[in-house]
């Protein structure tokens, strides 16, 4: 009796196993083909400093404001689009009317400058270098970055003999003078034929500016100077010298 319920157990229980064998690697075979998902990586902000860090944001608003109007007007200026600039503050301790922050990038060097001029009232003022090709660029930016002025290799005592004429006709051509707050774009003038002599050219709403003078000593140049207007047809020419006096030649 116990040997025949042995061999029929043996035969019962074999089936089985192969079913239970089967059914294991039909469920391996599905387990391979679901993969579990992994997780993502999440990555973790870097917490080394960028170029930027420390700069006021203001004072880059009017670089990348200043460097968008000079492509803008003078497209030929190679200044790249992707410069990378490094930024560090040279205010001077102890001046709060005046912050003066140094950038460079690749060749190039640029100054901005936030002067207040009176509480909450911003003025800048940028400078834009590159040695390779020569370039200086002077201008200056109102509060809502708008332009002022422009000056495209054009000498500081040039700027400043410009500025002495205009106020000179303001006060003795009140009515003919060109207006105040005009934006005045100015560049090196190429004068064929003039070697020992420089020219600027000076442009603003109609009016035309030429300012001209030998390569002498500062004390002792002579600025040769004419200005003219399309829209009221005044004309004029003198001189400014080296110590701010004006010669009208009539």
């Amino acid at each position: 009796m116990c040997r025949a319920l042995s061999k029929r157990s043996r035969q019962l229980i074999l089936p089985a196993l192969l079913v239970l064998v089967l059914a294991f690697c039909v469920g391996c075979d599905r387990y391979r083909a679901t993969p579990v998902p992994t997780a993502t990586p999440v990555l973790q902000p870097t917490a080394e400093p960028t170029p930027e860090a420390g700069v006021r944001s203001d004072i880059i608003a009017a670089r990348q404001a200043a460097l968008g109007l000079l492509r803008e007007m003078a497209p030929t200026v190679p200044v790249p689009e992707d410069l990378a600039w490094v930024g560090r503050d040279t205010t001077p301790p102890g001046v709060s009317e005046v912050t003066t922050y140094e950038f460079a990038s690749a060749g190039w060097s640029m100054t901005v400058a936030a002067l207040t001029l009176s509480p909450g009232v911003l003025e800048y003022e940028v400078e834009l270098d590159h040695a390779q090709s020569g370039l200086h660029w002077a201008a200056r930016l109102d509060q809502s970055l708008r332009l002022l002025e422009s000056n495209v290799n054009v000498s500081v005592d040039v700027v400043v003999a410009r500025k002495i004429l205009l106020d000179y006709l303001a006060k003795v051509y009140p009515a003919l003078a060109p207006a105040d707050g005009l934006v005045w774009l100015g560049e090196k003038a190429s004068m064929p034929g003039t070697q020992g002599r420089q020219s600027f050219s000076f442009e603003a709403e109609g009016w035309s500016i030429l300012v001209e003078h030998d390569l002498a000593d500062q004390e002792q140049v002579v600025y040769e100077v004419g200005v003219t207007g399309s829209g009221n047809g005044f004309s004029w020419r003198g001189q400014v010298d080296a110590q701010g006096t004006v010669l009208e030649h009539r």
